[in-house]
């Protein structure tokens, strides 16, 4: 398949900027549910220098990893240990708005060290939202409980009552000879609250704390005396949290903030530029142990998120301000996401052997075994000891094989995936055609179960004397007019050569040969504004990895798609692209069809 995508799974901004009064920041505010992200930094807008010189605004993303977890675990993706291992990247699409737009900065990407919840807040302009996650608080998890403190300055009257009323609670209590005495009294009373627990602080003093976390638990709290002096710290109790802070504080003065370590730094020039980065270590590390997939409790676990901010905050120079949709946006292509890529191109040359040329530098061969079992791929059966060999021979009676570069006579075939097998070698022969055969073996010679066999076209290669571009004649002999969001068709490509003649006797004698492209590639785009969904994925530089280069086995060629990246209700299109010597022929035609 080479691609998939999954949407993250939390996103939000978080910023401590100035409301529009400039007497109070935003700190407290949650984006969870807003469509846009946004990451600015602003200078001097209420001081020119300290703390208030800063205002900014940054993104954390938690990507969804379970699911990611479970397509390698259905084999849907190739494992972190594989030849073909995914590279993972993050995607952020750029917001086009009306405001400035900074140019020529860069944007760093964050391990967040702390968990966060998303929140459901939607005001980005006067963050009127409170909850988290912000600036401050990470999770909606009350830590904080309230205390206050009551201090005994001068005893009332010996034997005279007064009261300590907390909340809706009143409680009585008898003045003692002392303050110490006195204060001692009020501890022994309020013994009982169902509001508090009470101790001792100082000679005089006495501290209440909250029965319950959270800001429920600020309560009022008073003394009612007629002599004597009783004071309380505060008319309310404080230090009630309904929120868990971040660990490390996020600060923009110096750049800090409740992250280890970059990951990545993605420049902008213009500052319409979408980001992409790879964070591969970060997904293996989260949910691969270096030889199996961690358990699902431990990927949570690890899965703490990233934070994307502008890279230097703490200059003198505002950034204002840089927008991405977010995964609750109505735009579907444009939600950020994480994309797996790899070379999931299966290249079985059994339709286009070419026997060992000294003057080739890359001989090998790759032939391929399906086990299909009521048309589903299925391991094959070994007994003890055995595995699964490849040998050629000159007869369909197997009476002389034919050797294998080594010399050998036979190699032990790879198991790719599920029900497929990958036989890779050299010969070295003038034979115009061969007779393979796949077998079980202890050994490769003794106790022989074979599995199958057919015969094989041997081509002999040679060089060429001049070098044309070949241009191709695509169509997809399979393709339906639509299809539902949980299929993944195998899409079969017919292809020959454009300035094909065939004569009276060849059409009349035979069929037309499907003609095998080793690189082509293929594209999706949206057919109503040919919005390109999945782009070429051409060579290995620029985050490519091949991901789009379409297979073939005797049949022709064929790419696996999964449709469930593709947003229902639209009408899409496929196009098919070349790649030789370094020159990329894309071919016009596109073939349409429908999600429903």
């Amino acid at each position: 398949m080479g691609i998939k995508r999954w949407t993250v799974e939390a996103d939000a901004t978080i910023t401590n900027a100035y409301k529009e009064a400039l007497n109070e920041r935003g700190s407290l505010g949650n984006m969870g549910a807003a469509d846009s992200l946004e990451v600015f930094s602003l200078h001097g807008q209420v001081s020119a220098t300290g703390a208030a010189s800063k205002e900014a605004a940054r993104i954390v993303i938690r990507p969804d990893l379970l699911s990611i977890r479970t397509a390698i675990a259905v084999g849907e993706v190739p494992k972190p240990n594989a030849s073909n291992a995914p590279k993972y990247y993050l995607r952020l699409f750029n917001a086009v708005h009306p405001e400035t737009l900074p140019a020529n900065f860069s944007l760093t990407v964050h391990q967040l060290a702390e968990a966060f919840t998303e929140g459901s807040g939607v005001d980005m302009s006067t963050y009127s939202d409170a909850g988290s996650v912000n600036w401050t608080n990470r999770i909606d998890t009350a830590t904080g409980t309230a205390t206050g403190t009551i201090t005994v300055a001068t005893s009332p009257t010996d034997g005279t009552t007064f009261t300590v009323k907390i909340d809706d609670e009143t409680t009585t209590v008898t003045a003692a000879a002392s303050a110490t005495l006195t204060r001692d009294a009020i501890v022994a009373a309020l013994g009982s609250s169902g509001k508090v627990t009470v101790a001792n602080s100082g000679s005089v003093a006495l501290t209440i704390t909250s029965k319950v976390a959270g800001t429920v638990g600020n309560y009022t709290y008073a003394i009612a005396n007629t002599t004597g002096n009783i004071t309380t710290a505060n008319h309310y109790m404080t230090g009630g949290n309904d929120y868990t802070p971040w660990g490390t504080p996020n600060n923009s003065l110096d750049d800090t903030g409740p992250f280890s370590g970059t990951m990545g730094t993605v420049a902008f020039t213009s500052g319409q530029e979408d980001l992409i980065l790879d964070i591969t270590s970060y997904v293996v590390a989260a949910i691969w142990d270096g030889s199996a997939l961690r358990d699902e409790a431990t990927s949570t676990a690890n899965n703490k998120g990233v934070m994307v901010k502008i890279q230097a905050e703490s200059t003198a120079k505002s950034y204002y301000t840089k927008k991405f949709f977010a995964r609750s946006s109505e735009f579907f292509f444009k939600r950020p996401n994480l994309e797996a890529r790899w070379n999931g191109a299966i290249k079985d040359d059994r339709a286009k052997l070419s026997a060992k040329k000294s003057y080739v530098a890359d001989n090998n061969q790759n032939v391929y075994l399906y086990n299909l079992v009521d048309g589903v791929l299925t391991d094959l059966t070994f007994t003890a000891g055995q595995e699964i060999y490849f040998s050629l021979y000159k007869e369909s009676t197997f009476a002389t094989v034919v050797p294998l570069d080594g010399p050998v006579n036979f190699v032990e075939a790879t198991k790719i995936s599920t029900g497929v097998y990958r036989a890779q070698f050299a010969v070295d022969t003038a034979e115009t055609s061969l007779y393979e055969r796949w077998y079980l073996s202890t050994d490769g010679t003794a106790s022989i179960t074979d599995v199958q066999s057919s015969e094989i076209t041997v081509n002999q290669p040679k060089p060429v004397l001049t070098i044309k571009s070949k241009e191709y004649v695509f169509s997809i002999t399979n393709l339906k007019p639509s299809y539902t969001k949980t299929e993944k068709p195998r899409f079969r490509l017919y292809s020959r050569l454009k300035d094909w003649s065939p004569t009276i006797y060849t059409v009349a004698s035979k069929a037309i040969e499907n003609e095998i492209v080793d690189n082509v590639y293929y594209q999706i785009f949206r057919a109503t504004d040919d919005e390109v969904v999945i782009d070429y994925g051409i060579g290995t530089a620029n985050n490519n990895s091949n991901h789009t280069l379409l297979s073939y086995d005797k049949d022709g060629n064929y790419f696996d798609f999964d449709m469930s990246m593709l947003e229902t209700g639209y009408m899409y299109g496929i196009k098919f692209a070349t790649y030789v010597n370094g020159e990329i022929l894309e071919y016009k035609k596109a073939f349409k069809f429908r999600i429903d």
